[in-house]
């Protein structure tokens, strides 16, 4: 026997050990082509092969559902949507894919609703959006053709991104001018889909400089600056924003007046001198 007829030869019978003229191969999947050639065998061994000869078993038209798909996953692609993927399955009964359901749950054991019933689509993604954030969901699949839906796949989850935010608060800023200034780290966010964008606003005091990749404030102001409200904002790969506000001040501390050189005897009573009082500065001083 051959599948094609010229090569790939196999015995389906060594020797029948008998002198009958028929034999039957089976059993044969649906619309099978099979080539065959016969040789017959006395004491002295197997003399010279038959003329090639094939056949093509019938078609099959009992149609059944299909096998369940395959390779599903389930990721988190932003704040309210979750992305599937699957595999079409290896038999579709006999019937073309037409289409899958797709089903949901909140804890993956019960509850189960159908996001998509019938996608009427051979296309193996779907996008579930409209989501609350940070929420977990279960997802399973069935493939569907003329004689109805598949088991499920197995199940798998996700949980979706929570909504970009700060957890903490920045508090306000005072610098003396022309002190170099240690490295202040302003804060990161949580939640959202990186990555994020940062911006600082209004421009910082003369002489102070913003790293947006470490997120760091450093340099030496240079000029007195009044106190100002800034926002420390980052926007996601998503566009949402978070913001936080501070006040920031670059201040001067300095006295108006000089003080004269003192010189007291010992013994004399010292006339009360008042020291000069300093002109700027953050209270208390």
């Amino acid at each position: 026997m051959s599948p094609s007829g010229t090569f790939g030869w196999t015995d389906l019978e060594s020797n029948t050990g008998s002198t009958i003229t028929s034999y039957s191969d089976s059993p044969l999947r649906p619309n099978t082509v099979r080539h065959y050639r016969v040789s017959p065998l006395n004491a002295t061994g197997a003399g010279a092969v038959s003329d090639v000869v094939n056949a093509t078993t019938e078609s099959d038209d009992i149609v059944t559902v299909p096998d369940a798909p395959t390779g599903l996953t389930a990721t988190a692609t932003g704040t309210t949507r979750i992305s599937l993927s699957w595999i079409a399955p290896l038999a579709d009964g006999g019937a073309e894919i037409t289409g899958y359901r797709i089903e949901g749950s909140f804890d993956g054991i019960s509850g189960w609703m159908d996001i998509e019933s019938n996608t009427r689509s051979a296309v193996t993604s779907y996008d579930h959006t409209n989501l609350p954030p940070n929420t977990t969901h279960y997802y399973r699949v069935s493939a569907i053709n003329s004689e109805g839906a598949s088991v499920s796949s197995p199940i798998r989850n996700a949980t979706t991104n929570a909504v970009v935010s700060f957890s903490t608060t920045i508090e306000n800023q005072f610098y003396p001018v022309g002190i170099v200034l240690s490295e202040w780290s302003l804060p990161a966010p949580n939640g959202g889909v990186m990555p994020y964008d940062y911006t600082l606003t209004p421009t910082l005091p003369k002489g102070l400089t913003l790293n947006e990749s470490t997120r760091t404030i450093s340099g030496t102001p240079s000029n007195i600056t009044p106190e100002t409200l800034y926002t420390w904002a980052v926007e996601d790969s998503t566009g949402m924003v978070a913001s936080l506000k501070f006040n920031l001040e670059v201040y001067a501390l300095s006295f108006s007046e000089s003080i004269d050189d003192q010189s007291y005897s010992r013994g004399q009573a010292i006339p009360p001198l008042i020291l000069p009082e300093v002109t700027g500065g953050r209270t208390p001083i």
